[in-house]
This record gives C-alpha cells, structure tokens and sequence, in this order.
C-alpha cells in the first residue's frame, strides 16, 4: 500500500489451499471473519469459498482507511490465521487494495 487513503478502502482478497484443503482452511478463515468482526475500523468483512475450485476462498472487504487495514494485517487473529494456515496454502495470499470509481447506477456499484 504506498498510497494512503483517507476514506473507505476496498479490498478483495484471494486465499488458494493446496488441492484438498478447503475443508481445513475454512474453520480457520471463519475464525478469522469473526476476528476481524470485532475490529472498528472494519467496515465489511465477507467470506467466499470458490464454486469451480473449493479449496479458493475470497474475502470482500471494506475499511475506514489504508491506516486500518495495516492495522488489521497486524492483529492477533491475521496472525494466527496465517501461522495456522500456512501449510495448506498453494501460495501466498494475494490481497489488493483498491479506491472505488464512481460508475454508472451509484446504488449498484458501491458496497
């Protein structure tokens, strides 16, 4: 993240386990949810597991600003979920951070 935000920072986020996994990283990404759940700056925090590949999660996420996400990569749950995780990950996790676009239908492209 090199640009501070001041508003709301959009993330989505893509969790890839090794082939069979799935059913072991999910306990440990609905911790994580519900973690994160409790953080004030977090906005929205949603979890996807993939339909064509199982063991792909996503998460959808929304914060209050660039300085809160840092915060939460830092908290005790994150941490514990990718120390618990990590051996079952086909691959790092790919987080992009992103600003929203005004486009089109406001009340259909914003969340």
């Amino acid at each position: 993240m090199t640009q501070p935000a001041a508003g709301p920072v959009h993330v989505v986020a893509v969790i890839t386990g090794k082939p069979g996994t799935g059913d072991v990283l999910e306990p440990m990404l609905i911790a994580l949810a519900e973690g994160t759940h409790t953080e004030p700056d977090c906005l929205l925090y949603g979890l996807q597991r993939g339909l064509e590949n199982p063991d792909q999660f996503t998460t959808v996420e929304k914060w209050t600003s660039t300085d809160a996400l840092a915060a939460h990569l830092s908290t005790p749950h994150v941490q514990t979920a990718l120390g618990s995780a990590g051996e079952y990950l086909a691959e790092p996790p790919l987080i992009i951070p992103s600003l929203p676009v005004a486009a089109g239908d406001a009340s259909k492209s914003a969340y």
